[in-house]
């Protein structure tokens, strides 16, 4: 008997999570049906409220022009890509003719300092073979 009394008692986990849920909802299961029903539809109406505001905070705003739009549009002012300053159609063409057109290879310097130069690249060049020895 004692047995049979001990096992009643425990309460298997998934009873025991039951339980700790009754509790939890209890203060929906106090007082009477219409009070009840009166929580019950409260709740189903924000659930209901919330779904319905749901879409229409993720639409854009009516001011917005849609992407397709602006994709048509022509652009007529630009940019200079060297200072940034606003430039006209035609401005931003001829200078983006002057940029496509090759300049000098190598920029013009003088002979002794195109002398030393070449004196720090051979230098580079030994220090990438030889990094042990003492090149001034």
């Amino acid at each position: 008997m004692r047995d049979g009394a001990s096992r009643s008692m425990k309460l298997s986990g998934t009873n025991a999570q039951r339980l700790r849920v009754q509790r939890r909802c209890a203060f929906l299961l106090k007082g009477d049906r219409s009070l009840r029903r009166a929580q019950l539809k409260a709740l189903f109406l924000t659930g209901l409220l919330l779904v319905a505001v749901e879409p229409s905070l993720a639409l854009p705003s009516p001011d917005d022009q849609p992407e397709e739009v602006l994709r048509t549009e022509i652009i007529t002012g630009a940019r200079s890509p060297i200072d940034g300053k606003p430039l006209t159609a035609s401005e931003y063409a001829q200078l983006q003719t002057n940029l496509q057109e090759p300049g000098p290879s190598r920029p013009q310097v003088g002979r002794s300092l195109e002398k030393n130069l070449n004196l720090l690249r051979l230098r580079k060049f030994i220090k990438t073979f030889f990094p042990f020895l003492p090149v001034p």
